[in-house]
């Protein structure tokens, strides 16, 4: 993929955005869990294969097993955890701390470690697993390049991008698109050859931020500022929609879609998780639960929503609840 400029937005469908302001009766299902330790918590992880919730607290990382609504701290770093990935078919977590070595590979079953890495690239920050290289994937906003980590902790090299990023994903076959830590532009990166491939500009984006990718329907979605979320087919890096929130900073994530309906979320800067469901052409943003913390991953079997909030783990059913929505 060759660095190009994407246009023609408003020519191309738009994602249909009803929001939609429920009563606190009309909430969704939603519960907590005490967690562990102090601070607040922050970033979370959730591991579809065993069901359990991994949610940072300070230098704490804590497994939460929702249905029990039990938790317990199953390792302590000595700096605080920024970042948080797991590879599930590994049972192996990648964790970032401040200072060094600053990465930390975790055997889950355990707890114990693999191995430590000194952070190489400057700053680490982003962190996704890509299961066409079977490996780590760490990213900087501070210097220009990805790192690849093996799960035994060995390191695979390093991608040279022509930006810092500042949010990762990986569509599973190798393509993996960060958004720039310092222009308008997507960046793309290919983990089988370990080249860059180039970037596509995100018209009326001036701060591209947290990214989702559905490789089911081949879809790239970037939230920007102002409360847009923009779809791109990710093969072409062509726009093929946009839907608007009415907040701004969103955090996004996916949800395994059902047949070919796309259902994403998106926690929002004022607290607001809204649900976007249906076609490319025919969607709606929902707004369902306001006071949300920071957005982590999906159950996608039972399609519930995990979010770090505070001193608990928010947990909240996206799809069975009261009032309107799908």
């Amino acid at each position: 993929m060759t660095r190009r400029t994407v246009s023609g937005m408003a020519t191309v469908p738009a994602l249909l955005a009803v929001t939609l302001c429920l009563a606190a009766d009309d909430e969704p299902r939603h519960r907590h869990v005490a967690l562990p330790g102090s601070g607040d918590a922050g970033v979370v992880a959730y591991d579809n294969t065993t069901g359990v919730v991994y949610v940072a607290r300070s230098s704490d990382l804590i497994a939460v097993t929702p249905a029990a609504g039990k938790a317990r701290i199953t390792r302590s770093f000595d700096n605080s955890i920024t970042a948080l990935t797991i590879a599930e078919d590994r049972k192996v977590a990648l964790v970032i701390t401040g200072g060094q070595p600053g990465i930390h590979l975790l055997d889950l079953p355990s707890s114990s470690p693999v191995a430590t890495v000194d952070a190489a690239p400057r700053r680490p920050g982003a962190v996704t697993f890509d299961r066409a290289a079977d490996a780590f994937v760490v990213a900087s906003d501070a210097a220009g390049g990805l790192l690849l980590i093996d799960t035994d902790g060995s390191a695979l090299g390093s991608i040279a991008m022509e930006a810092p990023v500042n949010h990762i994903v990986a569509n599973g076959r190798g393509w993996i698109f960060g958004s720039s830590a310092s222009s308008s532009h997507v960046l793309v990166a290919d983990s089988r050859t370990m080249t860059a491939r180039g970037s596509f500009k995100v018209d009326g984006c001036e701060r591209p931020g947290d990214l989702a990718i559905d490789d089911v329907e081949r879809r790239l979605y970037v939230a920007c500022g102002a409360g847009a979320i923009v779809a791109f087919d990710s093969d072409t890096g062509v726009v093929v929609g946009r839907v608007q929130i009415p907040a701004d900073g969103a955090r996004l994530a996916l949800m395994s879609p059902k047949g070919r309906t796309i259902r994403l979320v998106a926690a929002t800067g004022d607290s607001e998780l809204h649900l976007v469901t249906g076609r490319i052409t025919a969607a709606s943003a929902t707004a369902l639960l306001t006071g949300m913390g920071k957005i982590a991953g999906f159950d996608a079997a039972n399609e519930r929503v995990f979010s770090a909030n505070g001193s608990q783990l928010l947990i909240v059913d996206a799809v069975d609840r009261k009032g309107g929505g799908q």
